[in-house]
């Protein structure tokens, strides 16, 4: 069996798949895994081969065509495709596969938001990247009939100006994955009026960094307070200079009421963000573990939820023209906006009233573990349904031909 991971960057096809990949070689030894990949962040191949040693091939999109991934699919025998997000290259290479008869899966991989505003500046900053998504716009438009500025257009107002794709008739029948694999109920709500998607077509299987929160008595936390770090700089959507003014507040106020701050680090974080710290002996950075402390405070990451059920006493700093969803609002135990409020938090001793969290970050155990098992079951399904198919076919054609008188 061949299976396909497809992902935009080095650093999410680590980051989102390994537990399913490790998952796949223990439930199903011998498969042969290919990971292709769209361009670098600040990672490169070298980080995934590190991962994946035993990959069968690891390599970039060559050309940007729905043709050259029909051949690749082709050529390489994929049985199947994993993705983790509804992105252009994502239907792009959705859309080749269904075309070829191969099934296509998607595993939630964060948080997802309906519409993020991001500045021309953004835009300008990811040059070659916008005209990459321009081009496979375009590419995927011509291909589904629309010309190359029918369905760019319905793109450019969804990705650009917040239009809803359902709304605005983009053919997801056509470029949907056969099934998606998520968190918690919320999230099937959330497919549907954002993709099309059916109920039918999603299982939950849980939120993946939660498994470790099982068995964890509250009253064993370490006092400290865990900033959880997200890509708002690095992706074009923060001022540097915003991000520079509340960590530098978050540093001196832990700082003067000798709590321990502990940063987890974002895969892709620019440490430049955090120098401010070298000055200071109460930081401690992490970077694959994630502590369990009494405090955590961030903006919107997904992690967010983790802290909430770890300690429940959650603070979220919203930036301007950055809202929080109404779940992690209600579950936090404070929302402020102003830097002067960061103090007042850390010396308070808030909990969450009702944690709400829980219904849209589920805790399931084995999750990875469940998400292949159901993906090898639907490839499974699949093959045994065109073997029985290609049987009745020969029976058919058996009972078509003249019988030989007196046999």
């Amino acid at each position: 069996m061949n299976i396909l991971f497809f992902d935009v960057v080095p650093t999410n096809i680590v980051r989102f798949f390994k537990g399913a990949v490790e998952n796949i070689n223990g439930i199903a030894p011998g498969t042969n895994l290919f990971f292709l990949l769209e361009e670098d962040d600040h990672n490169d191949i070298e980080h995934v081969r590190k991962h994946y040693p035993y990959a069968k091939e690891i390599s970039y999109v060559q050309k940007r065509k729905l043709v050259w991934f029909k051949d690749y699919l082709k050529s390489n025998n994929i049985h199947a495709v994993i993705t983790n997000a509804q992105r252009i290259p994502d239907d792009m290479v959705v859309l080749a596969a269904r075309q070829n008869g191969i099934k296509t899966f998607m595993l939630q991989h964060g948080m997802y938001i309906p519409f993020l505003k991001r500045s021309l500046k953004f835009f300008l900053q990811k040059l070659g990247k916008t005209f990459r998504y321009l081009y496979y716009s375009m590419e995927i438009s011509k291909a589904l009939g629309y010309g190359a500025l029918g369905l760019t257009l319905k793109y450019f107002k969804c990705y650009v100006l917040g239009s809803n794709q359902v709304v605005e008739s983009i053919p997801r029948d056509l470029l949907n994955v056969n099934k998606v694999y998520v968190y918690g109920d919320y999230w099937k709500s959330f497919h549907r009026m954002q993709f099309g998607y059916s109920y039918e077509d999603q299982l939950v299987i849980g939120y993946p960094d939660l498994e470790d929160v099982y068995g964890k008595d509250s009253s064993s936390l370490k006092r400290g307070v865990c900033y959880i770090s997200q890509t708002l700089v690095e992706d074009g959507r923060l001022k540097k200079e915003e991000q520079l003014s509340f960590f530098r507040r978050l540093v001196e106020s832990t700082s003067k009421n000798k709590i321990p701050l502990h940063v987890k680090l974002h895969p892709r974080s620019d440490l430049s963000l955090f120098e401010l710290a070298n000055d200071f002996d109460h930081v401690v950075f992490h970077q694959d573990d994630f502590p369990f402390v009494t405090k955590y405070v961030g903006h919107y990451s997904t992690l967010l939820a983790k802290g909430m059920m770890i300690s429940g006493d959650v603070c979220i700093f919203e930036y301007e023209n950055h809202p929080t969803p109404d779940y992690f609002k209600e579950s936090a135990s404070n929302v402020i906006s102003e830097l002067s409020e960061i103090s007042s938090w850390l010396e308070g001793d808030g909990k969450v009233k009702d944690n709400k969290i829980q219904q849209v970050f589920e805790c399931h155990p084995n999750v990875y573990m469940s998400f292949v098992e159901d993906v090898l079951n639907e490839i499974n399904k699949d093959n045994l349904a065109i073997k029985k198919s290609s049987i009745a076919n020969d029976n058919h054609k058996g009972n078509d031909v003249p019988l030989i008188e007196g046999k």
